[in-house]
């Protein structure tokens, strides 16, 4: 198990992931630290709603991290595809498959592997946001925004998890090349539904969307949410050793084929 998990760690390149990753959080760190909210320049501030003035360091950063929590979600996507390569190129599976004993415990490699990916990026956007939250002027931490994408981290990443527990049956039963086809096809499909959207639906409606009432629904609503944000990993668990168990049991009756 530990040779499988290393070989998709460097398949993804996982050293050069891990030093970009911690020079990117001594960055941040750094310019947090010079820039904190509570430094105001006339001209770089805006007013929410309560007329306190906010400056524009704490809504750069905040937006910065969308950039890392869905930079973090597409690793997640990222890493069962791209350590899927070597496998097929090299015929690694296919060597493993001519062996009963490993073919289980080369199933649970690629789910145990992409659930340590999802769990390190999303330590790692936990650790981007209370560096943040450390230096936000009060003026932006009242505002509904601040915690709004923090409880979107969970959810988003149990979505992560939960593509992957769709996307590796295929990767293993059909192949790499049949499962990027397939992939391709719904994304196309996707698009082409919102380009009709476009062309013939209402589109004004999107113009017309208010979002303080949204964030008002959000604010009557935080219990809930908050309900589904700890439910939300025990279901996608669940469903996640559901799917590996299905795929096993597949995997194990599966006869590989010779150009796999």
């Amino acid at each position: 198990m530990g040779g499988l998990l290393y070989k998709d760690f460097v398949a993804i390149r996982g050293k050069k992931l891990i030093m970009i990753t911690g020079i990117a959080l001594v960055i941040y760190t750094l310019l947090r630290v010079i820039f904190p909210g509570s430094l105001v320049i006339p001209g770089f501030t805006a007013t929410n709603d309560n007329g306190e003035v906010v400056s524009m360091f704490d809504v750069l950063f905040w937006y910065g991290e969308f950039i890392v929590l869905f930079a973090g979600c597409g690793q997640v996507n990222a890493s069962w595809y791209r350590s899927s390569e070597p496998d097929e190129k090299k015929r690694v599976r296919n060597y493993l498959s001519a062996l009963p004993l490993c073919k289980q415990t080369y199933v649970a490699e690629k789910y145990i592997f992409t659930a340590i990916t999802a769990y390190v990026c999303y330590s790692v956007y936990m650790i981007w946001h209370i560096v943040f939250s450390a230096f936000t002027a009060e003026s932006f931490r009242g505002m509904n925004l601040f915690s709004l994408i923090a409880g979107m981290a969970m959810p988003l990443f149990c979505f992560a998890l939960l593509q992957a527990a769709v996307n590796i049956p295929m990767l293993l039963l059909i192949g790499r090349e049949k499962t990027k086809l397939i992939l391709t096809g719904i994304v196309m499909a996707i698009c082409m539904c919102l380009l009709g959207f476009v062309l013939f639906g209402n589109v004004q409606a999107l113009a017309n969307w208010d979002v303080d009432a949204f964030m008002t629904w959000v604010k009557a609503h935080e219990f809930d949410l908050l309900l589904f944000t700890v439910v939300s990993p025990v279901i996608t668990l669940g469903l996640y050793y559901l799917s590996y168990r299905i795929t096993v049991s597949l995997w194990i009756r599966k006869e590989v084929a010779a150009d796999e």
